[in-house]
């Protein structure tokens, strides 16, 4: 995924804005301060080529291990986006299967949070 790619991605996630419900996620005694005035968030794993890259994937494909160099980008965005995401990564990636997991964020930071509310639209 080239530098451009990247950049459009950050677009993607800034795109048109609307007011959302905050949610009512909270923790129970974890000690991490709810997220009750951000919106559901998640983290989105993606890998990428780079032969320069320190990350070696050792993974089966067409029925062989492979072994290459990958860079890793860790995404976060709202949950409403992922549908959205994942579609514009299926776009323009490389790989004839590019990986895209999201894991939901249940809590942290309650600033950090916010900011990512704020940083993204819905």
């Amino acid at each position: 995924m080239t530098p451009l790619i990247v950049d459009e991605l950050k677009l993607l996630l800034c795109r048109s804005k609307a007011i959302a419900k905050p949610s009512t996620r909270g923790l129970h005694s974890t000690g991490m301060e709810a997220a009750s005035t951000t919106v559901p968030s998640i983290v989105v794993y993606v890998t990428v080529p780079n032969k320069d890259a320190g990350i070696q994937s050792v993974y089966w494909w067409d029925g062989k291990i492979q072994t290459d160099s990958e860079e890793l980008l860790i995404i976060k965005t709202r949950e409403s986006l992922l549908g959205a995401l994942t579609e514009h990564v299926k776009s323009n990636h490389e790989y004839e299967v590019p990986e895209v997991i999201a894991l939901p964020i249940t809590g942290g930071n309650l600033k950090y949070l916010e900011w990512i509310k704020d940083s993204t639209r819905s």
